[in-house]
């Protein structure tokens, strides 16, 4: 997609200095043929004005070529921009980068009159000062997304100098976030807001909604202007009462029902498989983001009840190493490790032969339950495999 489009007036100034040049010439020829007498006076004066006139026209230039932002390249047919989560692909040693000096109304919060650092282009003006432009390039189709949707975008972020920032496209991974959750920048919240799935668009922005007086050292210089191309890929609704996320444990609790009945059946593959689909429907980003603390408790309770009843077929199944990788993603999730917990471990340990982990599960599932009976059986018949396999190492030697 050709985006060039000119961002300032530099080749108007270009035909303005033609022009003054040509009337100069006209003049001088004027006074040159109607007075002879005065030829050398009259040609300093007309130099003197021509170069005043250059010098003038030359500092107009270098004002629009400091102001505004200029154009991002021209990219592929795939690609378009967003928000950033972590800058990337920036190079060091960058110069004349943004518009460190403007001092008008997109740099700060005063209504001035200046019109210097606007985006200057054609497209819609998304802020009553001029300092967030978006242009559609594409198209999309259907509604706009709803307040604190769940949106998923591919985006390229560039300086004003042009140079690339960040880009989802590069990293193949497009970027999903819930609007109205203030994890993007302003210029991205507001456009996305305004777009349509499949709609692709270029958003040029002042610091003012990019990244503010600071930057983002040492990616983003201070007071820089950004531009950022974009699609729209998707959006669904997300609310955040109770209800739905309740419908969503519901789900889940569901499957997990299902495999505890295959379970008590003795039918452990198939249990596993229901308490894998449990684990997957909650596991979903785009489902479990913007949880409140109560919810993000549940959701954590429920996962480590889940990877207990996996450990649990795992062992039933006779492995061992499965069954210490569904108790290590308990310990991921930071829950509160209980007496069953280690009792589970230490049994995935022992049948994977690593009996001192195995000793050492049950010692600690032993001193959160002293009157346990079975755990105490358990480090029994450990301590007695440990024993036969000493045992044995010492007949072969």
């Amino acid at each position: 997609m050709n985006l060039s489009l000119p961002l300032n007036n530099n080749n108007n100034n270009s035909n303005n200095n033609s022009s003054n040049n040509n009337s100069s010439n006209n003049n001088n020829n004027n006074n040159n043929n109607n007075n002879n007498n005065n030829n050398n006076n009259n040609n300093n004066n007309n130099n003197n004005n021509n170069n005043n006139n250059n010098n003038n026209n030359n500092n107009n230039n270098n004002n629009n070529n400091n102001s505004g932002v200029t154009l991002s390249p021209i990219l592929s047919n795939s690609i378009l921009s967003s928000p950033i989560s972590s800058p990337r692909l920036i190079s060091s040693g960058n110069s004349n980068t943004g518009n460190n000096n403007n001092n008008n109304n997109c740099n700060s919060s005063n209504n001035s009159n200046s019109n210097n650092d606007r985006p200057r282009r054609a497209g819609i003006q998304l802020d009553s000062d001029g300092c967030l432009i978006k242009r559609v390039i594409k198209e999309g189709y259907g509604e706009i997304p709803p307040p604190r949707s769940i949106v998923t975008v591919h985006y390229e972020g560039y300086l004003s100098n042009q140079v690339l920032f960040d880009s989802s496209v590069q990293r193949n991974s497009p970027f999903t976030f819930q609007m109205g959750t203030s994890s993007v920048i302003d210029a991205i919240e507001q456009s996305i807001s305004t777009m349509k799935v499949g709609q692709e668009a270029e958003i040029v922005t002042t610091q003012r909604y990019a990244f503010g007086k600071l930057g983002l050292p040492p990616f983003i210089p201070p007071n820089v202007s950004v531009i950022y191309k974009i699609k729209l890929l998707s959006y669904k609704l997300k609310s955040n009462d109770f209800t739905t996320f309740e419908s969503l444990v519901n789900k889940s609790k569901e499957e997990k029902d299902i495999g505890n009945q295959f379970f008590q059946k003795g039918n452990y593959k198939k249990a596993i498989r229901h308490y894998v689909k449990s684990i997957w429907i909650l596991n979903d980003p785009e489902q479990t983001l913007g949880l409140n603390e109560m919810e993000n408790k549940l959701l954590k309770d429920t996962l480590i009840i889940l990877y207990l009843n996996l450990a649990s077929c795992n062992i039933r199944l006779k492995d061992g190493k499965r069954g210490i990788s569904n108790c290590e993603k308990i310990l991921e999730l930071g829950g509160n490790t209980t007496a069953k917990f280690y009792y589970r471990m230490g049994q995935a340990y022992s049948l994977n032969k690593q009996h001192d982990s195995a000793k050492r599960c049950l010692v600690q599932a032993i001193r959160l339950e002293p009157n346990d009976k079975l755990l105490r059986d358990e480090l029994e018949n450990i301590k007695k495999l440990q024993e036969e396999i000493n045992n044995n190492n010492n007949k072969i030697v």
